[in-house]
């Protein structure tokens, strides 16, 4: 059954990334939703779950948006997924400050990845005016975002865990 919450709030996320949040975002800034679920499930349950919804999550994203190489967004929140997942066992749970600063620094280690993969492959980016421009506010966002984003799946999770044992 998790698997199936799973897969619906992975689908709303990204339904919402793409349609409604566009409109409403601030400075034309789009919250990445689905790295933020990747973050908080690597921090709740561990690198393997980490990785697990990073790639899946990333695939179907980068299938969905039909725009760049298919599988760079999968690669990236992989990536963040297994760093968020390495940390799980050295943090708090309760503590939302965690997420702040993770979703911080790994928005900047995403958006690298993703820049160092298109590069590599042939795209002429201009890096500094994207990271000054894009990636730097994105990472500010997403460190406001993040404990919001944690709360409801730490919730969702303690909920699934305490209807389980029942």
């Amino acid at each position: 059954m998790r698997g199936w919450i799973l897969a619906i709030i992975i689908t709303v996320a990204l339904v919402l990334q793409t349609t409604v949040i566009p409109f409403l975002s601030p400075l034309g800034l789009i919250p990445d939703f689905i790295l933020l679920l990747t973050l908080s499930y690597g921090l709740l349950k561990g690198p393997f779950f980490g990785v697990s919804v990073g790639f899946t999550s990333g695939f179907i994203m980068d299938f969905a948006s039909g725009d760049g190489v298919l599988g760079v967004n999968a690669l990236a929140k992989m990536v963040a997924g297994l760093l968020c997942g390495l940390m799980e066992k050295n943090v708090f749970k309760d503590n939302l400050l965690v997420p702040a600063i993770a979703a911080f620094v790994l928005t900047l280690i995403h958006d690298l990845i993703l820049f160092l993969v298109l590069f590599a492959l042939g795209w002429q980016l201009r890096f500094l005016y994207h990271f000054l421009r894009y990636t730097l506010p994105l990472s500010l966002y997403h460190a406001l975002l993040a404990p919001l984003v944690y709360y409801c799946v730490y919730r969702l999770e303690r909920y699934l865990l305490l209807r389980k044992s029942a």
